[in-house]
């Protein structure tokens, strides 16, 4: 199949579909472990304009395969890796070959899976075990303008710091851990902070949610956002004070987008009537995800008629709000 088509080849993927159900329907490009359908691989070097690779690695072989698929490229622009363990530092080094041309990094479902996941025996979780090789070869992609995590357990770990200083044409940047019953026990707030902090002028777009239980000391990253950012145009956060969403709301003003998950320890209606009582230039779009409980909050509709009306007299400008 490479021998035949590797002159054409922009894009291939090898799915396990129950794989593939166990996280959300994630689709990458694995080489598989199975023997039998390992010499399919065989003439990998015989491809040489993929663009965009999404890997899984979990053995010595697929490392060295992927690696030798990836040297082989002319100019790739995206890759992903995805659940995989400490064999992926492999294909990660061989990304020194594309440090010009690729413009999107992404690392997804890298977790030992202590979540709600009920794990089949033949699907390995692991979280991010990259060697210092692996984190300088990604360092030195200096040309990356988008960068994305979701369900990566170890960022917090001192020797992924040299990346929270990287990407100078970083626009922009995601970070997503958790769910129903998937709590991230170990965000990384220093390693995002000195992301934002760094990448001040170039940032456009920040993408964060994680799921806690409780309440996290984010007053670093909250004040590297409204202190630093000069260009943020989309900003997604969980938020824990109003004075949180104060401080955004006032220094983040060429922000178009905002979606605020707002947890539990905040008044809803004090949340609202900020964007009633002040007027924000740019907001077209906002969306406000609230913690509601019953016993804690009584919504009295003609009020809230009101705080909705107040919100879109003094932001005329606004098209959404949900």
């Amino acid at each position: 199949m490479f021998a035949s088509h590797g002159a054409t080849l922009r894009r291939f993927e090898i799915c396990s579909t129950l794989a593939n159900q166990e996280i959300l329907n994630v689709d990458w490009l694995a080489l598989p472990s199975n023997p039998e359908l390992s010499p399919m691989f065989g003439n990998t070097l015989n491809c040489h304009d993929i663009k965009n690779l999404k890997v899984q690695v979990l053995h010595l072989d697929e490392g060295i395969a992927l690696a030798n698929l990836i040297r082989a490229q002319k100019q790739l622009i995206k890759f992903s890796l995805l659940n995989s363990n400490f064999f992926a530092s492999i294909v990660v080094q061989a990304l020194t070959s594309h440090t010009k041309s690729l413009d999107y990094l992404s690392f997804k479902h890298m977790t030992n899976g202590n979540g709600y996941f009920n794990t089949p025996p033949f699907f390995n979780r692991s979280s991010c075990q990259l060697s210092t090789n692996a984190i300088d070869a990604i360092v030195q992609c200096v040309n990356v303008t988008k960068l994305t995590f979701k369900q990566c357990e170890g960022l917090n770990f001192p020797k992924y710091d040299p990346i929270s200083t990287a990407f100078p044409n970083l626009t922009s940047l995601t970070y997503r851990f958790g769910g129903c019953k998937d709590y991230d026990y170990s965000t990384p707030l220093k390693f995002l902070s000195s992301l934002v902090r760094t990448r001040c002028n170039t940032l456009e777009i920040i993408d964060f949610y994680w799921s806690t239980k409780e309440v996290l000391d984010i007053s670093q990253l909250i004040q590297a956002i409204t202190q630093c950012t000069i260009n943020l145009k989309c900003l997604n956060i969980p938020l824990y004070t109003v004075e949180q969403l104060s401080l955004i709301y006032q220094f983040c003003n060429k922000l178009e987008n905002l979606k605020i998950n707002l947890f539990k320890t905040i008044n809803p209606n004090k949340a609202l009537e900020l964007f009633a009582n002040e007027s924000h230039d740019n907001l077209k779009d906002i969306y406000i995800s609230l913690y509601i409980y019953k016993h804690d909050v009584d919504f009295d509709e003609t009020q809230l008629d009101k705080i909705f009306s107040d919100i879109f007299l003094k932001n005329k400008q606004i098209k959404r709000l949900f």
